[in-house]
């Protein structure tokens, strides 16, 4: 009994280290769009595909920032969150490129968030 528990921890371990191997060698479009359909629970068979298409020109320009969504999409445990990810490392892209030209203070993410609250209208309420 205590060999076949053993032999189990073990088989569970290295199944667990071979899916953070899979995922650390994908590219981070790809770790991001597999944990999004994962969470989303999507059934459609082309989701993945599609996201994967969508994000992968971003990927060769802003590996950094995909990078950082796919890490905080893997910890997110709910869809709303990963989506979150994406929306937080679209900003930031968007902020990065737009902070020279704007010569902002340190104010720029509190102006940001009023901004995007305006914006959203009553769905931010």
């Amino acid at each position: 009994m205590r060999k076949l528990v053993l032999s189990l921890f073990v088989l569970g371990m290295l199944g667990a280290a071979g899916y953070g191997l899979y995922l650390y060698l994908m590219a981070p479009h790809q770790v991001f769009c597999t944990r999004l359909v994962q969470l989303c629970e999507v059934e459609d068979t082309d989701a993945l595909k599609t996201c994967n298409q969508v994000l992968e020109g971003l990927a060769e320009t802003e590996g950094e920032a995909l990078r950082k969504a796919a890490t905080c999409a893997v910890e997110s445990d709910s869809c709303t969150g990963a989506t979150g990810c994406i929306v937080g490392a679209g900003a930031s892209i968007g902020l990065k490129e737009l902070a020279p030209l704007l010569k902002t203070s340190g104010d720029l993410m509190d102006d940001f968030v009023k901004g995007m609250k305006k914006g959203a209208g009553d769905l931010l309420k």
